[in-house]
């Protein structure tokens, strides 16, 4: 458990807030399917939040450096999900490389809702995923009529807050 808190003011680290996600999803972990051997993705019917599925997803990195990575990820199954709804908001949060700096917490990155086509939504992230950083993907049902953050159907004060820093996600 070495590193995940700083030594002297005991604050939590990025790799605390990853190993904290990843041990909310442990006892309904569903099957993960990638096309890319740099990308690890971990899913689970419950996470962080009561009815959610979440999804980790992180660029490692081993094999070959290369610049940031564009991910689209399928969620399947939604069916499946606490809810007669037929929408789902996705919230995606992102746990950057920060090193031995502590980290107040996972970063809010974007919120959107997307309409559940036979079962399942396609997302693309927004930016494209550096090398050892994590997003915490948070996945319910809602309404259709259900506009997220700001009324928007994207809730674009969190999106342009992100786009306008240098475009890292």
């Amino acid at each position: 458990l070495d590193g995940l808190l700083t030594p002297e003011t005991k604050e939590p680290r990025a790799v605390w807030w990853a190993h904290r996600a990843y041990a909310a999803g442990v006892d309904s972990r569903v099957v993960s399917a990638l096309t890319d051997r740099q990308v690890v993705a971990i899913a689970s019917r419950e996470g962080l939040e009561s009815e959610a599925a979440q999804v980790l997803i992180g660029h490692i990195g081993v094999l070959v450096e290369r610049p940031p990575t564009e991910i689209t990820v399928t969620l399947r199954g939604l069916d499946a999900l606490p809810g007669e709804d037929s929408c789902v908001e996705l919230n995606a949060s992102r746990i950057p490389d920060a090193g031995e700096d502590p980290l107040a917490g996972p970063e809010p990155v974007y919120q959107l809702r997307r309409e559940i086509e036979s079962g399942q939504v396609r997302v693309t992230l927004p930016s494209p995923l550096p090398e050892h950083e994590v997003v915490l993907l948070t996945v319910r049902k809602v309404g259709c009529g259900y506009r997220p953050g700001n009324g928007a159907r994207d809730d674009p004060g969190i999106r342009n807050e992100i786009e306008n820093q240098d475009n890292h996600m």
